[in-house]
């Protein structure tokens, strides 16, 4: 693990100090490009993104088409499948934080904790009635707790 770990910082040095010229290249005119269209032509991420799978599964069903129609072979696609233990550990973790914000819920609700109730909805008005992210996070520095956002190992 340690070993990988120097090999791949061995190759952001390789094309961060210009030795691997080609890959350098490629780096600097997708990252200017990518923050030209994010900065300065007001592109969001997610729609970006968007485009662009829409560009690959386009390309891809013209490439499947024209193949059955000249006899050629099929593009190169692997099966994609969600393993059942990477459904069951999000679930889990899903599960955990439900959990934490009905306990809020029911510290608020039940135990009559005004001052965890008056910070939500001032947390509610300020974020403007759209982020529920804020709100978890304002109810969370009240009680003195950290925020643990679940990420999948």
């Amino acid at each position: 693990m340690v070993f990988l770990r120097f090999l791949i910082v061995i190759a952001v040095a390789d094309l961060l100090l210009w030795r691997r010229r080609c890959g350098s290249v490629t780096l600097l005119v997708s990252s200017t490009v990518l923050w030209f269209l994010l900065e300065r032509a007001g592109y969001n991420l997610l729609s970006f993104i968007a485009n662009v799978l829409l560009l690959l599964v386009v390309n891809l069903f013209f490439w499947a088409k024209s193949a059955s129609l000249l006899n050629r072979p099929l593009p190169p696609i692997p099966d994609m499948e969600v393993p059942e233990e990477f459904v069951v550990k999000a679930a889990d973790m899903m599960r955990v934080w439900v959990n934490h914000i009905l306990r809020i819920a029911h510290d608020i609700a039940i135990s009559g904790n005004l001052k965890l109730f008056v910070w939500g909805l001032i947390s509610k008005v300020l974020s403007n009635g759209g982020s529920f992210n804020v709100s978890l996070i304002s109810l969370n520095c009240v009680q003195n707790q950290h925020v643990e956002i679940p990420f999948i190992d």
